[in-house]
């Protein structure tokens, strides 16, 4: 009895798994949503990281990279998701520290304001100043990024 409730759930686990990586707070929640004993929770984690089909740190790698690279979100919103999904906080400052190596976020800000600024004649600069930095706050990025952006924008604007 005990072994197809073990089984059940790393039926389960394994197709959490097959859809895309997880975290292990992720799998945890997941099979104690669906009702699962916390003792084979447990055993079954423990089995997983063994075999390593979970492994927080490359988790946290795939996931801040994707997001980086697909999403157009800043590192503070990287940061805030890897919490979320139960990454601890070193190995959350250890990705960051090797992703800002590959990823220049001024670069990734200034993109955006690419694609998104269009001056439009008559518009109060102000107003338009103030809606660019609160698009580029929500995705996460720094208010020295965000200042810089908008400084040099709209000096090329002139």
């Amino acid at each position: 009895m005990v072994n197809s409730v073990l089984d059940k759930a790393r039926s389960y686990a394994y197709r959490l798994l097959n859809y895309r990586p997880r975290s292990e707070q992720e799998i945890r929640y997941k099979l104690k949503e669906k009702g699962f004993a916390e003792e084979a929770i447990d055993s079954l984690v423990l089995e997983l990281k063994n075999r390593f089909f979970i492994d927080d740190y490359d988790f946290a790698k795939l996931w801040a990279r994707s997001r980086l690279q697909s999403s157009g979100q800043g590192f503070s919103n990287i940061r805030r998701e890897l919490v979320i999904k139960g990454i601890a906080e070193d190995i959350i400052e250890n990705v960051m520290t090797m992703l800002e190596d590959d990823f220049d976020e001024y670069d990734m800000a200034k993109g955006l304001i690419k694609t998104r600024f269009r001056p439009v004649p008559g518009i109060n600069k102000g107003r338009e100043q103030h809606r660019l930095y609160a698009y580029l706050k929500r995705r996460g990025f720094s208010n020295n990024i965000i200042y810089k952006v908008i400084n040099e924008t709209y000096a090329d604007t002139k």
